[in-house]
């Protein structure tokens, strides 16, 4: 009988161990994988979380200003955000500014002469309408560009928004038409130093001089009632009560201070 060989079996029991040894490393890897999967899919969940309570957070701060930010209208390569919710939007209209220096305004959206049209079908119109609607309104007493200004049309007491980011140069009380008492917001824009925007018609001012800015983001004012005074000319075409907020562009040649014309 021959004697068994030793050497065989030693090195069977080794390959068998290595067999072994590779398959628990393969069964090792195989969970942690599995467990980092479920770690990071939890952490996706946790983020989407966090970051759906961030932005509940910046619109409950901000009084429920839309997260997203719209473009209504151009100034070279200036844009302006609408400064108000969408949907508390009536209409636009722009008009001629009593400044002459005022930049002119390229509107972004869908022209309507709303003025002929009945309250239903702008109503219509504005809901269906993707774009943004707005209208060009005619004042015979100004000689400017009808896009160098426009009005924001909303309720009275609507909270405004900055619509470029940038700095508050100057806040001041002024009486409109030299009779009405209101308020001027003067923002310079980051990036452009010969210009600022000019908001009016707000009140319950949110902002100090010398406060930055952030475009649809922080608050300036409230929208004033100035419908209670005298007719607004935006009323024709928003078919509501006409109440909104003000905006041009000044070119700045006074010392470099922020300030209207009369």
């Amino acid at each position: 009988m021959k004697k068994p060989d030793l050497e065989f079996y030693k090195k069977r029991r080794e390959e068998r161990t290595k067999q072994r040894q590779l398959s628990q490393r393969r069964q090792l890897i195989l969970v942690a994988t599995i467990i980092l999967f479920g770690l990071t899919l939890i952490a996706a969940l946790i983020s989407k979380t966090s970051v759906a309570k961030i932005r509940s957070t910046i619109a409950k701060k901000n009084n429920g200003a839309s997260e997203k930010k719209i473009v209504f209208a151009k100034s070279g390569s200036l844009m302006l955000y609408l400064p108000i919710a969408r949907e508390s939007l009536t209409t636009i209209g722009y008009h001629e500014a009593f400044n002459p220096r005022s930049f002119s305004l390229n509107p972004i959206g869908k022209e309507i002469n709303a003025k002929r049209m009945s309250k239903n079908s702008v109503l219509k119109l504005k809901s269906e309408s993707k774009e943004l609607i707005y209208s060009f309104m005619w004042r015979g007493a100004r000689s400017g560009p009808i896009n160098s200004s426009v009005d924001i049309g909303a309720k009275a007491g609507t909270l405004t928004y900055s619509p470029v980011s940038g700095k508050v140069d100057r806040i001041r009380k002024y009486k409109l038409y030299g009779r009405y008492p209101d308020n001027e917001v003067h923002i310079r824009p980051e990036g452009y130093s010969d210009r600022h925007i000019v908001i009016i018609h707000i009140n319950d001012i949110k902002v100090r001089t010398g406060d930055k800015v952030v475009s649809g983001l922080t608050p300036i004012g409230r929208i004033r009632q100035l419908s209670m005074f005298f007719k607004q000319q935006l009323s024709d075409y928003s078919k509501e009560a006409g109440d909104h907020s003000h905006y041009q562009i000044n070119k700045i040649i006074k010392n470099g201070k922020c300030f209207i014309e009369p």
